[in-house]
């Protein structure tokens, strides 16, 4: 589970079983499958608060080894 803030939103990552990587924004958490939807519920404040913030990477900035 990763959060990015984005503007007056908040977008989640959720790495799936059955899914694999689910992205949304935290204000469409309810459109989510049921179990995506209960974890993030039982996460939000601490995602609301930062705890799962990301920092993104731009790619064509990163140097390329070996």
């Amino acid at each position: 589970m990763a959060a990015n803030k984005d503007g007056e939103d908040i977008h989640v990552t959720v790495l799936h079983q059955d899914e694999g990587f689910v992205y949304f924004p935290l204000s469409e958490k309810n459109d989510q499958r049921q179990d995506i939807a209960r974890y993030i519920t039982a996460l939000q404040a601490e995602i609301e608060a930062g705890v799962y913030q990301t920092k993104l990477v731009a790619m064509e900035d990163e140097e390329v080894c070996c």
